[in-house]
């Protein structure tokens, strides 16, 4: 707590400083904090629910914030932008649900992974895996 003196003299406003500056720091700490429990948070939610719409319109909902400010933090704090974050988890459990489950069509393992499209799912996995999805022995994988 600072105490206000009429006279306020040099030592007083340097004190006055570094003590603003100590509040600042903390509220820094604190933000950046909460900046990693709320991306945390969303990683989970999306390894859990990645079939479903995990957009980063959705997830703004979600967790009330603005989706601009979930790209700008997602990306400072993980290295990688949101949406090839969803790409990967889809298109890893996309390959797992073909490996282990090879009776299923392209189709059914497009839908299972949260793709509407199947033509875009295939294009997508083609461009994440080097192959298609209906070749699934590739060099690549």
């Amino acid at each position: 707590t600072v105490v206000w003196k009429e006279n306020f003299v040099e030592d007083d406003y340097i004190s006055l400083l570094k003590h603003f500056k100590k509040i600042l720091e903390r509220d820094k700490r604190a933000e950046n904090e909460e900046q990693r429990d709320v991306i945390s948070q969303i990683r989970e939610y999306v390894l859990s629910n990645y079939m479903d719409d995990v957009t980063i319109a959705e997830m703004g909902r979600r967790f009330g914030i603005s989706p601009s400010y979930i790209s700008r933090i997602f990306r400072e704090k993980t290295g990688e932008k949101y949406i090839d974050f969803v790409t990967s988890v889809r298109m890893e459990n996309a390959m797992r649900i073909l490996r282990t489950e090879p009776i299923l069509s392209v189709k059914m393992v497009s839908e299972r992974v949260g793709y509407v499209s199947e033509k875009h799912f295939s294009k997508t996995f083609k461009k994440y895996f080097e192959c298609l999805p209906s070749q699934i022995n590739c060099a690549k994988l």
